[in-house]
């Protein structure tokens, strides 16, 4: 589902009284690429910019706190 597909969705549910597609605007505020959610390419200097995978298997790997 895209996150304009969510946004459309969770429209329709919220007009008619139904909460249960907060799951689907959370997303869309934070992976929509028109809503400031989408960080990909704006890594600061200095900060690594490395996958989930990656951070979770050095985690887990003891190579961070």
């Amino acid at each position: 589902m895209s996150t304009e597909d969510a946004g459309e969705i969770v429209a329709e549910k919220m007009a008619k009284g139904d909460f249960s597609g907060i799951v689907p605007l959370l997303h869309r505020h934070m992976y929509g690429g028109d809503t400031g959610g989408d960080f990909r390419g704006k890594v600061s200097d200095g900060l690594p910019n490395e996958s989930s995978e990656e951070t979770a298997s050095d985690t887990v790997a003891g190579k961070r706190p």
